[in-house]
């Protein structure tokens, strides 16, 4: 499996990793191929990939931390959704 993610990302909801899924056994790799396609086959994604959890970042530590503007968000989303998305745009879903 061709699979791109960056190592050390932190986890999403379902706390796994990209590093899961990069040592994962074969037939792991075989059913998440099977759910995929069967996602794409029904028109349904569950929920649960949609969700995200959104941390704030403090942009500059010596601003003053009370002024929204002086933060960034970041979302730790489903590795899963993320696997999802990339098949999709490098066409690997061949039927």
């Amino acid at each position: 499996m061709c699979y791109t993610a960056q190592n050390g990302k932190a986890c999403g909801s379902e706390e796994l990793s990209a590093e899961n899924l990069k040592h994962a056994h074969p037939i792991l790799i075989m059913h998440l191929k099977h759910l995929f396609r069967m996602i794409l086959i029904h028109s349904f994604v569950h929920d649960s990939f949609g969700v995200g959890i959104s941390i704030p970042l403090l942009k500059d530590k010596t601003g003053n931390v009370n002024e929204v503007e002086n933060y960034r968000a970041i979302t730790l989303s489903p590795v899963m959704s993320k696997h999802d998305i990339q098949h999709k745009k490098n066409g690997l879903y061949g039927f």
